[in-house]
């Protein structure tokens, strides 16, 4: 699984932070229709989400939401 992978690299997370930006990855994931999280748009997608986390984030909602930003796929809108 691509976040797993990347994870691997760098080990400075808890287990709580793990647990969050895996939660955000599944959503998003599942929002954008990725069957296999090995693709190249899923590891994007753990990327967005692992530097989210990286910059202090914990919240699943908000790692899903920084990451469909950071995708164009949402914007900041107020009225989401």
């Amino acid at each position: 699984m691509a976040i797993y992978r990347l994870l691997l690299k760098d080990i400075s997370f808890d287990q709580d932070a793990i647990t969050a930006m895996h939660s955000a990855f599944e959503q998003v994931c599942g929002e954008l229709g990725l069957k296999s999280k090995n693709e190249p748009a899923a590891e994007i997608v753990a990327m967005k989400i692992i530097e989210a986390a990286k910059a202090g984030q914990r919240d699943p909602a908000t790692l899903r939401l920084t990451a469909l930003l950071a995708l164009g796929i949402m914007r900041d809108d107020p009225k989401r």
